[in-house]
């Protein structure tokens, strides 16, 4: 959903040229993005350049994989840790309907029962 997301604007300034700012759904005020790379500033001597900061901080945070470390360390409670996983997953993710997760659940009871 578009309306939870952040959204990012190029506006000019008065050090290179075009600054990137960024505005939180929850957040009603547009404000300057932080460069990990530099001390506090995002300046950019083109538009192309400020776009590329964009899409780097959008690309800067994908899910590489997902881990528990307790499946691994406890076989006995492996069961109700991945249903709680599960569970923590979908309520966090927002998009996914209560179908997919007693699906996922299903499948992971039958997987356990083989």
């Amino acid at each position: 959903m578009k309306l939870f997301k952040t959204r990012y604007r190029i506006v000019t300034d008065r050090y290179l040229g075009y600054e990137v700012q960024s505005r939180r759904w929850w957040f009603p005020f547009w404000i300057q993005c932080k460069d990990d790379r530099y001390y506090c500033t995002n300046t950019h001597h083109s538009v192309d350049a400020a776009k590329a900061f964009i899409e780097r901080r959008l690309t800067q945070n994908k899910v590489v994989t997902e881990y528990n470390p307790h499946l691994d360390k406890n076989p006995s409670i492996s069961l109700y840790s991945e249903i709680e996983y599960l569970i923590i997953m979908w309520s966090n993710d927002g998009t996914k309907t209560a179908g997919t997760l007693t699906r996922q659940i299903m499948d992971l009871l039958s997987k356990k029962s083989k």
